[in-house]
């Protein structure tokens, strides 16, 4: 028989990814409760494009009736963006359960772009999701969306052994910095702070 729970056995924990905007892939959604014993949904997302694809981030959308309309990252605000809104309107579900592994089903694979900062849970930095996006406003290498309708022109390039490393540093452009987001007014969490994710 396997042992689940080994002696010498090691935590791991997710890393820890720059504040930025991501292109991500939903990979599960699972049913969790909070301290107080409201239902919530824990969206593991992976990153698919740039140097941190294949990392993974999390997304609570709590199922409190105030919470689902919260706008950035309520529910029905996640569902519109993914465009699974039709498919589950009006449907009537006998558990909770049952509404989050149908959730699970059809939400798994779609894909979106998301925002996050770095929050603070039990002294621990963890990535937290501010904003759930089309992925039509992802813009690879966080170039912003200006500089990416009109790039500039792009010389033809030079041989390595024409021009010296610190000469090539010289002239290569400066990343072009994304636009400030408006501040966003986020409701209070509830005493003892945002739940952990149940994976």
């Amino acid at each position: 028989m396997p042992t689940y729970v080994p002696k010498d056995r090691e935590v791991g924990s997710f890393p820890i990814l720059p504040p930025d905007r991501y292109a991500v892939q939903v990979e599960k959604i699972k049913p969790g409760w909070g301290a107080t014993g409201t239902p919530y949904l824990g969206w593991q997302l992976r990153v698919f494009d740039g140097d941190l694809a294949g990392s993974s981030l999390f997304l609570i959308t709590s199922m409190a009736e105030a919470a689902l309309p919260y706008p950035d990252t309520g529910l029905w605000h996640v569902l519109a963006v993914l465009g699974l809104d039709s498919a589950l309107e009006e449907k009537d579900f006998e558990s909770f359960e049952d509404f989050a592994e149908e959730m699970d089903s059809i939400a798994a694979g779609a894909t979106c772009a998301v925002d996050t900062d770095i929050d603070i849970y039990e002294n621990k930095e963890r990535n937290r999701v501010t904003c759930v996006r089309s992925l039509d406003d992802y813009v690879p290498d966080a170039i912003s969306p200006e500089v990416a309708r009109n790039p500039a022109p792009v010389a033809a390039p030079v041989a390595p052994s024409a021009r010296s490393a610190p000469a090539a540093a010289a002239r290569r452009p400066a990343p072009a910095a994304r636009p400030a987001s408006p501040p966003v007014h986020r409701p209070v969490p509830p005493r003892g702070g945002a739940p952990e994710p149940p994976f």
